[in-house]
């Protein structure tokens, strides 16, 4: 099995940045069993991942909504995304690239080259993936072989490992919180109950 020091220790190569976020989640990522895939954090935090890591407890969540409020001025997508991993339970919030930039278009190919979503997903094997925006869908499009989990999860196999997926174009914020815990009500029964 593996421990927190060893995932913390393959995760290296993705914080390069200092405001690197390859995830977000309370606690131990190994046990997470869903996530939430979009293309690469809006936020560049003032903090590398280190000051919200223990190889003993996991993520500091906490610690880290903190800094993120401080310095996010808008909400944005993330009070959708904590409505749509509360009602997944058990979950890694994450992107693509770990490098945050304040458009998408800003992600260089150097950027790109490492998708940070390989090692989460290769470690973590979840259960359940909700994935936002087209970037993150065309991916996952085309990593699977399945391009039609936007209207309804289905189940698909990557990397050797099969998990219900489910994905949605365009910004999560236009959802809401109650839009956003009901898009993914369906996925998350599923991902329970496998």
């Amino acid at each position: 099995m593996t421990t927190l020091a060893d995932f913390r220790a393959g995760l290296e190569p993705y914080l390069v940045h200092l405001g690197a976020r390859p995830f977000v989640c309370a606690g131990s990522p190994l046990a997470c069993r869903s996530f939430v895939v979009g293309l690469n954090a809006a936020t560049a935090l003032d903090h590398h991942f280190s000051a919200y890591w223990s190889d003993e407890t996991g993520f500091d969540r906490e610690l880290f909504l903190n800094h993120y409020r401080r310095l996010r001025k808008r909400a944005g997508n993330r009070p959708v995304v904590e409505a749509i991993s509360r009602t997944l339970g058990s979950c890694i919030e994450t992107n693509l690239y770990a490098v945050p930039t304040r458009k998408a278009r800003e992600l260089t190919l150097a950027d790109r080259e490492r998708p940070v979503i390989e090692y989460l997903f290769r470690s973590i094997k979840p259960r359940a993936v909700f994935v936002h925006s087209n970037e993150p869908i065309e991916y996952f499009a085309r990593q699977t072989g399945c391009g039609d989990f936007v209207s309804q999860p289905r189940q698909v196999t990557w990397h050797g490992h099969a998990f219900w997926i489910l994905g949605r174009r365009g910004p999560l914020y236009t959802l809401g919180l109650k839009g956003g815990a009901k898009y993914v009500a369906e996925l998350a029964d599923l991902a329970n109950s496998s």
